[in-house]
């Protein structure tokens, strides 16, 4: 598992991609939810935007949702998640989107909805490779607390089976249960899309 209830340790650190569809200038991001109040990488968004680095973008955007998450700000944590999930979706980038699906499971235990988060950690943990599975902070703290929170929350049997059934999950499907809940939680009332890119999630051709 991602965190706490991973015997093996958790997953590994966020890297930049390279195989995003077009080379773009890239701008540094060296913030972390636990090393800047969120000022700094606000205008490294925009400075990202305007240079169109959109892995930069990404990245800063699921800095920014760990940061509202654990400062108790979901609906805003949920829609950078969500929009942080795009690009990497579209790069077919599986490491950085497990990260982006246990970003989403740690705001679904924040709001104690624990079975969708055991779930997206289990789907984050299935997607990453057994060498890929050991976080650096400040993620994996985070990552960690929100597992507990959910196992906590339903028992560890609950939780097992939860998480299990997550795992088994195709990689469409809990990307399209990643967005539908960022969704919720982000637009409450809004009528929900299935994928990070619009209203139907499909498997990027292979290339």
């Amino acid at each position: 598992m991602i965190g706490v209830a991973n015997a093996r340790g958790g997953a590994s650190a966020r890297s930049p991609s390279s195989m995003l569809p077009v080379q773009q200038t890239k701008i540094e991001n060296t913030s972390s939810p636990t090393r800047s109040d969120g000022t700094n990488t606000v205008l490294r968004v925009v400075l990202q935007r305007l240079a169109g680095d959109a892995w930069g973008v990404s990245n800063s955007l699921a800095y920014l949702g760990l940061l509202a998450s654990e400062r108790g700000d979901q609906t805003r944590a949920a829609a950078a998640h969500q929009e942080s999930l795009g690009p990497r979706w579209t790069a077919r980038d599986w490491e950085d989107v497990a990260g982006s699906l246990a970003d989403v499971a740690v705001v679904a235990a924040a709001v104690e909805r624990s079975e969708a988060a055991a779930r997206l950690f289990g789907a984050a943990d299935a997607m990453l490779g057994e060498d890929e599975r050991v976080r650096k902070l400040p993620e994996r703290a985070v990552y960690e607390r929100g597992e507990l929170r959910a196992r906590t929350a339903l028992g560890a049997d609950a939780f097992m089976a939860a998480f299990s059934a997550g795992s088994a999950l195709p990689r469409e499907r809990a990307i399209a249960e990643a967005v539908a809940f960022a969704d919720e939680i982000a637009h409450p009332g809004a009528r929900q899309s299935s994928g990070p890119l619009g209203d139907k999630v499909e498997e990027p051709p292979p290339g």
